[in-house]
């Protein structure tokens, strides 16, 4: 439906989409799953990846969590649905 949970405008164009479909029922179900973590195959520390690499970790998997949860809550309540 969205590939980036860091871009308001991909998560309004979700939540069209997903108004559309349920109309005034409400969601009953959002499963909130992005994220992503450093991994290096060689075993590289925290040390070795950079400081915006970390920022970006944290936009994905804290705020787009936040961001996408606080989009679809208004049809989430309608239905009494869970996140």
């Amino acid at each position: 439906m969205f590939s980036d949970s860091t871009i308001v405008e991909q998560i309004a164009a979700a939540v069209e989409t997903v108004a559309a479909s349920v109309g005034d029922r409400g969601l009953c179900g959002l499963f909130n799953n992005a994220g992503f973590g450093p991994s290096d195959p060689n075993g590289n520390s925290i040390e070795d990846d950079s400081t915006d690499l970390f920022r970006q970790t944290m936009e994905v998997n804290h705020f787009g969590m936040i961001a996408v949860t606080k989009a679809f809550s208004t049809m989430i309540r309608k239905r009494k649905g869970r996140i």
